[in-house]
């Protein structure tokens, strides 16, 4: 929703997922985002750490009731329509 196809990508018909793992803290802040897969290029990658740098508050994970750090995988799939 709010990602904006880079229009290098859009010019050049650039299709990919970009898999960004990254934590939530005990407090749901999202942090420390890195790209875990093949560079696609085409400013791709750039906008999948722009759009996460909006990234709402999430829900934290819990062990026994309680807050946790956690670590995930995101994949975010850029398509051409």
């Amino acid at each position: 929703k709010n990602i904006e196809y880079p229009s290098e990508a859009t010019d050049n018909g650039v299709e990919g997922t970009v898999n960004m793992n990254f934590a939530v803290d005990e407090k749901g802040k999202v942090y420390a985002p890195k790209i875990t897969s093949d560079n696609i290029g085409y400013g791709i990658e750039k906008e999948s750490l722009r759009v996460f740098a909006k990234m709402p508050t999430w829900t934290p994970g819990k062990i026994k009731g309680k807050n946790v750090k956690t670590r995930y995988t995101l994949p975010i799939k850029f398509q051409l329509y």
